[in-house]
C-alpha cells in the first residue's frame, strides 16, 4: 500500500502525526499485517509527544491488555490525559475504568498523569 510507505516514512522522521497513523495502520491491519504490539509502539511514541488521540488509543490498549500486559493504572494515566483536552472517548473511558479500579489505582493513575511531562521530538529538517 503506497499511503503506508509515505506514512512510514514520515513517522521515521518525527512527524506526530505520521506516527499516530502507523498505530492505526497495525492495530487495524491497514497496508499491513495486524499488529497490536506494533500499534502500541507507535502510539506510545504519539502520545508522550502529548497528541490526544495517541493517548486515547494507548490508554484503550492497556485497559484491555491488547499488544501489551493489561494495566489499569498505565490506561486511566493516558486517558485521563486525554479527557483533559476534551476526548469525549476518553471521559467515556475514564468512567468505565474508575468502575474496575481500586481508589489506590485510582490515585496512582492521577498521580503519574499529574507527573507527566511531554516529550516533543522534532520532525527532521526543521531544526
Amino acid at each position: 500500500m503506497e499511503a503506508f510507505k509515505w506514512y512510514r516514512k514520515a513517522a521515521e522522521n518525527n512527524y506526530a502525526d505520521a506516527q499516530h497513523n502507523m498505530g492505526l495502520f497495525y492495530e487495524s491491519g491497514i497496508g499491513v499485517a495486524k499488529d497490536d504490539v506494533e500499534a502500541v509502539k507507535w502510539y506510545r511514541k504519539t502520545a508522550e509527544q502529548d497528541i490526544t488521540d495517541a493517548q486515547n488509543d494507548l490508554g484503550v490498549h492497556y485497559a484491555f491488555g491488547t499488544g501489551v500486559a493489561k494495566n489499569y493504572v498505565e490506561g486511566y494515566k493516558w486517558i485521563l490525559l486525554a479527557a483533559a483536552k476534551g476526548s469525549e472517548n476518553a471521559k467515556e473511558l475514564m468512567t468505565v475504568l474508575e468502575n474496575k479500579m481500586t481508589p489506590d489505582q485510582i490515585a496512582e493513575g492521577q498521580k503519574l498523569a499529574h507527573e507527566f511531562k511531554p516529550h516533543k521530538e522534532s520532525a527532521s529538517g526543521n531544526s
